[in-house]
């Protein structure tokens, strides 16, 4: 990030930035972007902060293209924080022109943002307002950045549906730090964002966060003087004044590598500990405000529907080139890519939930993703997300997937729509398929997927692209309506000659399934006595369990599709205490601590103390 300018034109309450005439120069913002390029990171990302960064858009412009003609080919998206009193079209226009995206700080209507705007006028609250509606027209990706107090946790719901009557699609929202959360006002805090979730539509960013808790934070600021800091250096210089010295990392004209600045999670609290010893007024602060951070963390690692959060950092909110990255590091079995697409689904499972189609990608947004393989030079791919098949132009997908270099495609499909696409898809590219199938029976598949006709679809479709020519990989969720008949669906792949797999359901929110997870999910010893001695297809089952099936049997690499394989890895697996010393250990998925908890029984199944 750099600091572009202390100069602000509101006087925010909750702010703890050090307002004044302070503004950085051409040559130190310069400087900044050159120690962002000289990362070795596949995606690099320029934010500019303030104050507010439009009173210094002639020093945004010339520093955000300086950086976009270093980059090297790499992508690099440039963030710009204001709070949209000089929001033009222009403005738009250019930030499109460079990757732009826009945080829009706006708290709610007039009363929620009522102590922001002391002394602008009367007409800013409007001029805020048509800058979100000109954002939300424009093209150019925003969210809306609303800030909570203490005072108004309790009813934060009603300031939510408030930014949404006024247009707002996609929200982030911060709390107030610098000052003491009392308990009951977290607790109100969390009651509300309940509510939310359970009225609002638009899209919440901290779900899908990690920036918890954000005292913590490791993202690196540069100052108007080429001072480089952790931003919490900068942001709670007000309320914490020994923070700027505490986070301090070093100048622009020390010899810093970036790629390492971040590199220790604990460096700031064990500096922040150093600077406010115990039983002093800020040491205090900054322990409340460290338990308010976690206490989201918590809340939204469970309504993400038990994720792994590294996985859906490293791969699925990432581009190809942080893809690669991270693929190479941590999933070095897996030699395959991915493309998330967006839109909805044909099905509607006991163990999930239909998306609705809508808001699918377009081809300049897919083949920006894909010309990142031009530097990277990978040769297989999987198209993935809720049914790949209903994006309107999926031949062209794949056919710009072939043209960026990419000659082994996988698709993951229900297979709804797959007889008709299958011929053309692989002419145009198509290798494989990672296709569900639930049941043996058009009774118990299109039972568990809530379609009647979905079984003969998936069938007459894989049979379509065998003969195209493309492998079909079948995998099946274990779930007490299928569990009797897996026997006989393993039986059905071998005598097609596809590979097949069977996997754990994972526990979800109650907004993603329609059955809750401990109606639907078979305890493990229900899993014993349907499928000992009669499978040897699970994976990503704990091996205890899944070796009293099938002995010394396994699911080998080669019968998941790689697309399941990154689903499963997707999954926030643990490994309980009692688990430390097994031979196994190193090689086992795990289990979920939602299935330990809703069925303490299971602690015998593994064995556990």
């Amino acid at each position: 990030m750099l600091m572009t300018t202390y100069e602000c034109q509101l006087r925010c309450a909750y702010c703890n930035v050090s307002r004044g005439p302070r503004r950085m120069d051409e040559e130190t913002a310069r400087r900044g972007a050159d120690l962002l390029l000289s990362s070795r990171a596949g995606h690099l990302l320029l934010n500019f902060f303030g104050g507010e960064p439009l009173l210094a858009w002639d020093l945004v412009k010339k520093t955000a293209l300086y950086a976009r003609a270093r980059r090297g080919g790499r992508p690099l998206r440039v963030n710009l924080t204001t709070n949209g009193l000089l929001l033009d079209d222009e403005k738009i226009s250019f930030l499109k022109s460079v990757d732009g995206y826009v945080h829009l700080s706006l708290d709610g209507p007039a009363d929620a943002n009522a102590a922001r705007l002391a002394g602008t006028g009367p007409g800013a609250q409007k001029v805020m307002e048509a800058a979100l509606r000109r954002l939300a027209e424009s093209g150019l990706p925003y969210h809306v950045n609303a800030v909570v107090t203490p005072e108004r946790a309790a009813a934060f719901d009603q300031d939510l549906l408030a930014l949404e009557a006024l247009g707002a699609r996609r929200i982030q929202f911060g709390y107030k730090v610098g000052v003491l959360w009392s308990s009951d006002a977290v607790a109100a805090l969390l009651r509300a964002l309940d509510r939310y979730a359970a009225r609002g539509k638009a899209e919440l960013n901290n779900r899908t966060s990690e920036s918890e808790p954000v005292m913590l934070s490791r993202e690196t600021i540069v100052d108007t003087d080429g001072g480089v800091y952790w931003d919490g250096g900068i942001f709670l210089e007000a309320a914490l004044p020994k923070a700027r010295a505490a986070l301090r990392l070093g100048h622009l004209d020390d010899d810093l590598d970036v790629d390492s600045l971040a590199d220790d999670p604990h460096k700031p609290y064990e500096r922040f500990l150093e600077a406010y010893p115990a039983k002093t007024e800020g040491r205090h602060v900054i322990l409340n405000n460290i338990k308010v951070g976690l206490a989201l963390k918590r809340h939204w690692t469970g309504q993400r529907g038990n994720e792994d959060p590294e996985i859906r950092r490293g791969v699925v909110q990432a581009g190809l080139a942080e893809q690669d990255r991270f693929i190479k590091k941590n999933m070095p079995g897996l030699d395959r890519v991915f493309l998330f697409m967006k839109g909805g689904c044909d099905l509607d499972c006991l163990f999930c939930k239909n998306k609705p189609e809508k808001d699918h990608q377009s081809l300049d947004e897919i083949t920006a993703v894909l010309d990142e393989n031009a530097v990277l030079r990978r040769d297989k791919i999987a198209l993935v997300g809720n049914e790949p098949l209903a994006h309107p132009r999926i031949l062209d997908v794949v056919k710009l997937c072939r043209k960026k270099g990419f000659t082994d495609i996988e698709i993951m499909t229900s297979g709804m729509r797959l007889e008709a696409l299958a011929k053309p898809l692989a002419k145009a590219g198509v290798t494989s398929y990672a296709l569900a199938l639930h049941g043996s029976t058009a009774k118990i598949h299109d039972a568990v997927v809530r379609r009647p006709g979905s079984y003969a679809a998936a069938l007459r479709g894989a049979a379509a692209a065998q003969a195209a020519g493309s492998r079909i990989y079948l995998h099946a969720s274990a779930c007490r309506d299928n569990l009797a008949d897996l026997p006989s669906l393993e039986k059905l792949a071998r005598r097609r000659g596809w590979p097949f797999s069977i996997h754990p359901l994972r526990p979800k929110d109650s907004d993603g399934m329609n059955v809750p997870y401990e109606q639907i999910a078979p305890d493990y010893a229900e899993l014993r006595a349907a499928l000992t001695g009669r499978v040897t297809s699970l994976t990503g089952f704990p091996s205890c369990v899944a070796s009293r099936i099938q002995g010394l049997a396994s699911c080998p690499d080669g019968e998941v599709a790689d697309s399941m394989r990154l689903y499963l890895r997707h999954q926030a697996f643990v490994k309980p205490e009692g688990c430390s010393s097994c031979p196994e250990r190193d090689g086992c998925a795990g289990t979920f601590e939602e299935h330990l908890r809703a069925r303490p029984a299971e602690r015998e199944e593994l064995a556990l103390p």
